[in-house]
């Protein structure tokens, strides 16, 4: 398979490469959060799949059932105990049993806030399907303001978070790309052309 093969398949894939998007998006390695917001058909999921992939990482993406807290820690404990299975030993959430979700909440929050001692990426991929005011949409917060300066909270969302981050913000904690930001630029979209014609 030929160099321009490989690019054409990525692209009719939904793989277009974007390079500047990634670079924007190491600065998060600098901050507590970072945002990802915008529509679907943006290519949020994709992006952050692709720059992701070479970091440590876990990685959920939700849905509807994950406005229960108990099936939301339930599924960030299993993602964060694949990517960091020394972790393993203090979590119920990895097993079958039933889950005391405020409990495994507050050591997964715990966890994250003193036990990982490098840089260490949690991604939350549609995360507007959680609903503000909810115990869930609280966890994600409490994720987002206790973790250590090594970890940081990645967020997916086709809304704004579903909690105040003005504070983070404030505080120059915060990364934020849009719609506006990721929309294909004119050598991009002449990339598309060329690819798929």
């Amino acid at each position: 398979m030929t160099e321009q093969h490989e690019e054409r398949l990525a692209i009719c894939t939904g793989m277009l490469a974007r390079p500047l998007l990634a670079r924007r998006l190491d600065g998060a390695f600098g901050k507590r959060l970072t945002v990802v917001t915008a529509d679907a058909g943006f290519g949020k999921t994709s992006l952050l799949r692709m720059w992701a992939a070479d970091l440590e990482h876990a990685w959920y993406t939700l849905t509807a059932a994950d406005r229960e807290l108990e099936t939301l820690v339930r599924g960030v404990a299993a993602s964060v105990l694949q990517a960091l299975p020394h972790l393993g030993a203090l979590s119920a959430g990895a097993t079958a049993e039933p889950v005391d979700a405020e409990a495994e909440a507050a050591w997964i929050c715990r966890t994250l806030a003193t036990d990982v001692a490098h840089d260490f990426m949690l991604v939350l991929d549609d995360v507007h399907e959680l609903g503000a005011d909810t115990d869930a949409a609280y966890f994600v917060e409490s994720l987002c303001r206790q973790a250590s300066p090594n970890v940081h909270v990645v967020l997916a969302s086709r809304a704004e978070p579903p909690f105040r981050i003005e504070r983070l913000r404030g505080r120059g904690e915060v990364l934020e790309l849009n719609a506006r930001v990721l929309a294909f630029d004119t050598e991009e979209v002449s990339t598309l052309v060329h690819a798929v014609t």
